[in-house]
């Protein structure tokens, strides 16, 4: 090798990431320190790279023995002239590691122990000198340092020292700038503040966090993404109704698709379902908004239903009422969530993959529900809420003034009217939601699993109705009950329903992974 290869400046490269340039005396301590071994790859121009072995003195070759006359080891007159050769003096076990010294407000090394003490020795280092090697906790004065003050050499006293440390964070075997190997040169020194250095580290800290922020890693995340849409939405509806002076159907159909969604995601993320397939999901969420429901409304024209629904709403036998809410309500409007899926797989003799049905299914259970919750919102809360304003009023006019007991029994009215108002709109939009995707998505494991061959997907339609209609049937029936038993009933089933939908889920899941998924739909 070259002399002006030998005396240049090298670069390192480690795991694939370039430090450097550094000279061959910060090699030799990168050696020392085991920072840098035989095999660590340098590099003169950055392009051409080779281990560090060939670098000239840096890693010295083996002497090679004599053999005697028996073969082995040394020969006779190396070994005689070994005797005469002074034995090697051990290291220096603070040898070890590799230190580091505070120059004015800069940072020196990685210096060796012997380095350190021919620097005491030519006074560079003094006894106000702040050093530091990895067995400390913190940068400290050479002269309170053990292994400093067994020196046999005299440690200067100079001129005072800063009152800070030298300028960056320790060295780590962790760095990953340019002193990634524990070296900083001259020209890295950094301004310090005194006491404001904090702050300032802080402010640094933000700015960077703030770029992080505005950075397109970050807004790719899709987490990001949802924390930010969910948790704020309500606020924007909240602005957005003031601003634009909203109706309230408009207000609650996007509260419902706000929690609508809500679940959806949250069925995504465990069912994972393909582009196509969510696509496909959102599509007939849509239909039975827009063609279902209003075939929902026009059927109650026919004349059975009108009989079953005037059972379900008016008898007072509980036998009555269970038929009718069955077969008035909870039979047709489970039929008409899963009518889109139902032609679908009629059209196609593809096997559907049971994932992709329980997702058709919640879908199409969400798209209905939120038809439904602005429905019963204009149609069952809006007299309500005039009930309770023709009552509120009749009192405020019969309150005089003055009078405590009459004032405390509105404030007891409004409080009931805003909170019986409030459970109900969360269990229209949270659970009866849930609790329409699971029947739903019911229905659609049974069309899945039904899918290979097309004269079994009438029959498997039939079944999933029948059982969801009842559990639909039995919900409707006891959760507005006026007794504890008839509401304990309804709980029941609405608690069977998720745990069927749940386990149906599972065994998908199962399925899927088992089965590997290549073929299906």
């Amino acid at each position: 090798m070259s002399e002006t290869v030998a005396n240049a400046n090298w670069y390192v490269r480690n795991k694939g990431k370039v430090f450097g340039p550094f000279t061959p005396e910060q090699l030799a301590a990168m050696k020392r320190s085991s920072r840098l071994t035989a095999a660590t790859e340098v590099s003169v121009d950055r392009k051409q790279w080779s281990k560090a072995e060939s670098v000239p003195g840096l890693f010295p070759a083996p002497k090679q023995a004599t053999p005697m006359a028996d073969g082995s080891g040394d020969s006779i007159a190396v070994l005689a002239g070994k005797a005469h050769e002074p034995p090697a003096p051990p290291p220096s076990p603070q040898d070890a590691y590799a230190w580091y010294y505070g120059e004015g407000e800069e940072r020196r090394g990685p210096v060796s122990y012997s380095e350190l003490r021919q620097l005491a020795l030519e006074g560079k280092v003094l006894r106000e000198t702040l050093v530091w090697n990895e067995t400390l906790k913190d940068w400290s004065p050479a002269a309170s340092v053990t292994d400093l003050r067994l020196l046999d050499v005299p440690l200067e006293t100079g001129a005072p020292a800063a009152k800070t440390k030298p300028a960056g964070r320790r060295p780590s075997l962790d760095d990953t700038n340019n002193s990634g190997f524990g070296l900083s040169g001259s020209d890295r020194a950094t301004e310090t503040y005194g006491v404001l250095e904090p702050f300032v580290q802080f402010f640094q800290e933000l700015v960077a966090v703030a770029i992080y922020i505005v950075s397109a890693q970050m807004l790719k995340k899709k987490a990001v993404r949802w924390v930010i849409g969910f948790g704020l939405f309500p606020l924007a509806l909240v602005y957005a109704r003031s601003e634009f002076r909203l109706e309230s159907w408009i207000t609650m159909s996007l509260l419902g698709a706000y929690f609508a969604l809500f679940w959806a995601a949250f069925f995504h993320a465990i069912l994972r379902p393909t582009g196509p397939v969510w696509n496909r999901g959102v599509l007939w969420a849509i239909l039975v908004v827009l063609i279902g429901m209003p075939l929902l409304l026009a059927s109650q024209e026919l004349s059975v239903r009108q009989t079953l629904l005037k059972k379900a709403l008016e008898s007072p036998k509980v036998l009555d009422r269970f038929v009718g809410f069955t077969f008035g309500v909870g039979l047709p409007e489970e039929f008409v969530k899963v009518l889109p899926f139902f032609l679908f797989a009629l059209s196609r003799k593809q096997r559907i993959e049971a994932k992709s049905g329980l997702f058709w299914g919640l879908s199409c259970g969400f798209g209905f529900a939120i038809a439904e919750a602005v429905m019963q919102y204009n149609k069952i809360h809006a007299s309500q809420f005039f009930k309770s304003s023709v009552q509120i009023a009749d009192l405020a006019r019969s309150v005089g003034p003055g009078d405590p007991a009459s004032s405390a029994t509105l404030t007891e009215i409004l409080f009931q009217v805003y909170s019986g108002t409030l459970v109900g709109q969360i269990t229209r939009f949270i659970s009866l939601p849930l609790l329409h995707a699971a029947w739903s998505g019911i229905n659609g494991w049974f069309i899945a699993s039904a899918s290979r061959d097309a004269n079994n997907v009438l029959p498997a339609v039939i079944v999933g109705l029948l059982l969801t209609a009842l559990l639909h049937g039995t919900y409707d029936t006891f959760a507005s009950s006026a007794s504890i038993g008839g509401r304990a009933i309804g709980m029941a089933s609405a608690v069977v329903s998720l745990l069927l939908f749940l386990a149906y889920m599972s065994k998908a899941l199962d399925e899927g992974a088992a089965q590997g998924e290549s073929d299906d739909v």
